[in-house]
């Protein structure tokens, strides 16, 4: 089975990733456990990322998790490109992952009011 598996095999994979010592084999497994549809994973570990400064793997763990299907993922993605937290600002692209966020989850009221704003700031990005 291994960490292909999909969840709740996932969630396993994420559980050995902390207890390996090397940290490639530790990367890799959190990579894996992501991948094998285990969104609580990706986003726990994203968050980790970015607690600790380790911006562009926190990027590649929202990422994965936003294209997973997770509204707060591609929420908080929108939020790093608009405000240029770590990343170069591009309103297109926090527009393109707020606009993503509100597609998958309409209740998302963060991501509503954020993107209203970013629209009625620069109409010319939400062409």
């Amino acid at each position: 089975r291994g960490c292909k598996a999909k969840y709740p095999f996932g969630l396993a994979c994420s559980v050995m990733a902390f207890t390996k010592k090397d940290k490639e084999d530790e990367l890799s497994m959190k990579r894996k456990a992501c991948k094998a549809y285990d969104i609580r994973s990706c986003t726990t570990d994203a968050l980790i990322f970015e607690i600790n400064k380790k911006y562009d793997l926190a990027l590649e763990f929202y990422n994965i998790a936003c294209d997973l299907g997770d509204s707060e993922s591609c929420g908080t993605l929108g939020t790093i490109y608009a405000t240029g937290e770590y990343v170069n600002r591009d309103n297109k692209k926090a527009y393109l992952y707020w606009n993503k966020s509100v597609k998958l989850n309409p209740n998302n009221l963060q991501s509503k009011d954020d993107l209203k704003i970013l629209c009625n700031n620069n109409p010319s990005v939400c062409k």
